[in-house]
């Protein structure tokens, strides 16, 4: 005969168990998510960053998020010896960002960066190119 005790006890460790499956399923979610969403850098001290958005590297975002009247531009170094992008954010710290699509070309970002105009910026961040190549 079970006692109450015993099953409650055989309840809590079905809990238990269903929270563990439930974490690892989560993690492995997690871990199988696409490598390339975008890529992004900051300016150290919050002035501004530059970013790629989507999987291709194709579509470049540049923030200024100090309103220090400076100003911000990404630049974004391009595939296949192509050249160098530069995207400012016209409107400093006020609401919207800069962009520019590259998605109708064949060139996407290598390299990216977040440029305070004073001089100060990002490090230089790699992507992994379009999906992955």
């Amino acid at each position: 005969m079970k006692t109450k005790a015993m099953v409650a006890g055989g309840a809590a460790k079905g809990v238990r168990a269903t929270l563990i499956a439930a974490a690892a399923t989560g993690a492995v979610l997690v871990l199988a998510a696409p490598a390339s969403a975008g890529w992004g850098t900051s300016i150290p001290g919050g002035y501004g960053n530059a970013r790629t958005i989507g999987v291709q590297e194709d579509y470049f975002q540049a923030c200024d998020t100090a309103a220090n009247n400076i100003g911000v531009y990404g630049r974004f170094i391009l595939a296949n010896s192509a050249g160098t992008v530069d995207v400012s954010d016209g409107n400093g710290s006020a609401a919207g960002c800069g962009e520019q699509d590259w998605t109708q070309t064949p060139y996407w970002a290598t390299r990216l960066q977040a440029i305070q105009r004073d001089g100060i910026a990002s490090p230089w961040k790699n992507t992994d190119g379009p999906s992955g190549v």
